[in-house]
């Protein structure tokens, strides 16, 4: 995120659910000694296509690292092809201060075939 010592946030992800599956999310290092609720579809609590993790502290911590670790499987992306995930951090604070930070979009590319039902290799 770049916004220094936080104690709390949240944080929507949004993917493109027709090439994208959420195979997992799990709290990143950035996380370790902070409260976390991660909502999403692998929980059964947000739909195929976006994520919310939220985040407390009593503590200041650094956000150097990461916050959220995820797995995708590549639904229908081809070689070469991408698609944009979509970070926005809907709040950042600092013992109730307001943390600036800026939003950020990830770039997710294609590698290998993905490969229809039934199929191997």
């Amino acid at each position: 995120t770049g916004a220094g010592a936080v104690t709390n946030g949240k944080v929507r992800i949004i993917y493109d659910s027709s090439v994208l599956s959420l195979k997992s999310a799990v709290k990143g290092s950035a996380l370790s000694g902070a409260m976390v609720q991660i909502n999403d579809p692998v929980n059964g609590n947000k739909p195929e296509g976006e994520i919310v993790l939220a985040f407390a502290s009593a503590e200041a911590f650094s956000t150097e690292g990461s916050l959220l670790d995820m797995t995708f499987q590549n639904t229908g992306l081809q070689p070469g092809d991408s698609t944009n995930i979509e970070v926005k951090v809907e709040e950042l604070a600092l013992d109730g201060a307001v943390v600036e930070t800026e939003n950020r979009n990830h770039l997710y590319e294609g590698r290998g075939r993905p490969h229809a039902a039934g199929q191997t290799g």
